[in-house]
């Protein structure tokens, strides 16, 4: 009776067989390493962007920190404070200068812990038709380009007009 059904099988020729061909599993391969290949060249990126990111606030938030600290020192400083009566006639003569000697003195410029970048801080007073402005300006190397070694630089600008100003006008009587 063994024998009879061993003949039938071979009589039909089909054998059932589970599995995958090694061609389906060469291609099942190829497929699956090009997709993580894809995967990890994105996440590489975005942990780039994302420590990019990260030195941009920093660098932000202390340009930030001391843009406050200059309009404090700003808000501060009185013509009285200014030393002798021919300093203060000085003083309302260059309003822009004096505060930006006494910034200059009294805020240092904005440094980033841990990030080798140089922010720079310029002072550029403007006393073009008695406007009496100080122009802030912040220059910065983007963390991104500084990567790809450009020196395209960024710049921040604020306008500080000088509080003290308003005790420089008098009216004559």
């Amino acid at each position: 009776m063994h024998a009879s059904l061993g003949r039938k099988a071979s009589q039909s020729g089909s054998i059932f067989q589970q599995g995958f061909t090694l061609v389906e599993v060469m291609v099942a391969g190829v497929i699956m390493v090009l997709v993580m290949a894809a995967v990890s060249r994105l996440s590489i990126t975005a942990l780039s962007s994302g420590s990019n990111q990260a030195k941009r606030e920093r660098i932000e938030a202390a340009i930030n920190n001391n843009i406050h600290m200059l309009q404090k020192e700003d808000s501060y400083l009185r013509l009285e404070a200014l030393g002798s009566e021919q300093e203060r006639k000085d003083a309302c003569n260059a309003p822009a200068e004096t505060l930006a000697r006494v910034l200059g003195d009294r805020v240092a410029p904005p440094t980033v812990d841990d990030i080798n970048q140089t922010i720079t801080r310029d002072f550029v007073p403007t006393n073009d038709s008695g406007l009496d402005l100080l122009i802030v300006e912040y220059s910065f190397i983007a963390p991104k380009n500084q990567e790809k070694n450009q020196n395209y630089k960024e710049r921040r600008t604020i306008e500080l007009n000088p509080n003290f100003t308003s005790k420089c006008y008098t009216t004559g009587a």
